[in-house]
């Protein structure tokens, strides 16, 4: 059928289905943005007609698709649960999504991407659940196609009155996998920014979060298939321009701070600014603008978002990050584009300069004294690893190296640290041995740890780290990370007051850790080592 005889057809259609949705009252509207998503689309719509248990309408929303997925909506068109709408194409999600809220009759909302698939019983499941609670919001868990990110963390365990921040929640401000309650959506007039292709969803998810009442997270099945496209086209692959971050982080901004006072609660929302949207930024994004844009984006920055960022967030983000945050904050507009050129250059390199270890940027000497926090992050750039581990007369002696991407400065001191899981109480022993070599951009460290039998260390389990020192500044990674190099056996010795300690490499990650006191391992287990020891 011709492209225009088939969208009178359709519309005349759309009215006929109306007054019979109307009828239905459906319990769910899901709504549905297609656009060039054959062959994908065909288990898309079937996975929806095939739910059982609830009263749905199906809103298809063609965005002048020109794959011949109008033609296969029209072999569905029998089907009483089925809308079509056939418009020109707009270019984003958001305006497909909008038509389909403004004709949706369900008392909830369910988004759809015409790549991504239900599972059976999914809507009935979700709206049992949220007709139990009361919940404005229910989550499915996602299960991941073709190695698309599922956001696992979210769905660990079912929770009828999941937190915000504390389930995770916040970090999925995509449509996938939820539940929506319309008359939250009507209450606020919300729609989807149409000027936007990316990141329209974390505007509109935002707002709903943090105007809703109630989240369940659903993790007892596979709610939604979550597609990776073979052909590449999933929207999110596109390269997006500096403007299109520039929206996406003015208005989640907006949106956090219309919310939230300053404290806590909103550090915490607004981290995902910096540690998710901005990712990829700085990194490319923006070097690859002109130099109009550079300015507008750093101007909005500094005037929207700037001002959420703080020292509590700091810590979550990365050094390079942190340095451009505080440099906008303070509307160094000029030295903001200097310090990303000078790392696209030469890198994060540190050097000493006084007492500290701090980032190579000679373009910034001019500031005001510390005003930006160049120094050496606290984590995060040494690289530990293990070669050897023995008990030699009674003391535990290990070996390995600690290699230092983008220093050349030699340390003046590294000490191993034991820490304990659940006091945190520390225990410092400075390296037996160590001595260092210099690449062209890199430091190489060879270093011996003894832990004597004369060390005080109290009952615990310890957890092992090295901190490497120079002048005032202080760098610090787990040790004990297991590599091939290095059985995976347990040693037993004895420190001051004939403390019993079992060196083992625990579950999961494989990191070393000191039993004192044998508090993990029972009494014949610690014999039988102290025998072979």
């Amino acid at each position: 059928m011709h492209q225009k005889a088939l969208a009178t057809h359709l519309q005349s259609r759309l009215i006929d289905q109306r007054s019979l949705i109307h009828d239905a009252n459906p319990d769910i509207s899901v709504i549905m943005p297609i656009y060039n998503a054959m062959p994908y689309l065909k288990d898309a719509v079937e996975s929806v007609l095939r739910q059982e248990g609830v009263r749905l309408e199906l809103i298809c929303v063609d965005d002048g698709s020109t794959d011949g997925g109008a033609e296969l909506l029209f072999s569905y068109l029998e089907h009483p649960n089925l809308r079509i709408v056939l418009q020109d194409n707009s270019g984003s999600p958001s305006a497909p999504r909008n038509r389909g809220l403004d004709i949706a009759t369900g008392e909830f909302v369910y988004f759809l991407d015409a790549d991504d698939m239900l599972y059976e019983n999914a809507l009935s499941k979700m709206l049992s659940e949220a007709r139990k609670t009361g919940n404005d919001h229910v989550l499915g868990k996602i299960k991941g196609i073709g190695g698309r990110n599922a956001m696992p963390q979210i769905f660990r365990k079912t929770d009828s009155n999941a937190g915000l921040l504390s389930n995770y929640a916040w970090h999925n401000l995509a449509p996938t996998g939820k539940l929506i309650r319309k008359g939250l959506i009507d209450r606020l007039s919300l729609r989807f920014p149409e000027d936007q292709w990316v990141g329209e969803d974390q505007i509109f998810f935002g707002e709903l979060y943090l105007n809703g009442s109630g989240i369940s997270v659903l993790a007892d099945q596979d709610y939604v298939g979550f597609r990776n496209r073979d052909d590449g086209e999933n929207i999110t692959s596109r390269k997006q321009t500096l403007l299109d971050k520039q929206k996406t982080l003015c208005r989640l901004s907006n949106v956090i701070s219309k919310h939230c006072c300053e404290g806590r609660v909103r550090d915490q929302l607004a981290q995902r600014l910096f540690t998710s949207t901005m990712r990829g930024v700085f990194d490319g994004i923006y070097q690859v603008a002109d130099e109009i844009e550079k300015a507008k984006f750093l101007k909005a920055l500094h005037e929207q978002v700037a001002p959420l960022y703080g020292g509590a967030i700091e810590s979550h983000v990365t050094k390079k990050i942190a340095i451009v945050m505080s440099l906008i904050k303070q509307g160094h507009f000029r030295e903001t584009d200097d310090f990303i050129e000078w790392v696209d250059e030469v890198g994060m390199h540190y050097v000493m300069r006084g007492n500290r270890l701090v980032i190579n940027a000679p373009g910034l000497t001019n500031l005001e004294p510390n005003s930006v926090d160049f120094e050496v992050p606290t984590e995060g750039i040494l690289n530990p690893e293990q070669s050897d581990i023995e008990v030699r007369d009674g003391e535990l002696t290990m070996a390995g190296t600690v290699s230092v991407p983008q220093v050349t400065s030699n340390p003046t001191g590294i000490d191993l640290i034991l820490r304990e899981r659940n006091t945190g109480e520390e225990v410092s022993l400075p390296a037996f041995t160590f001595s260092a070599n210099k690449s062209e951009n890199d430091l190489n460290i060879k270093v011996v740890f003894n832990v004597p039998p004369t060390t005080e260390i109290p009952v615990g389990a310890w957890g092992t780290f090295v901190r490497c020192t120079w002048g005032r500044s202080r760098v610090e990674a787990r040790w004990g990370h297991r590599t091939a190099k290095v059985p995976n056996k347990k040693h037993y010795f004895e420190v001051a007051g004939s403390k019993p300690v079992v060196a083992y490499f625990n579950s999961g990650y494989e990191n070393l850790t000191l039993d004192v006191g044998c508090t993990v391992h029972n009494e014949t287990e610690v014999n039988q080592l102290k025998h072979l020891e």
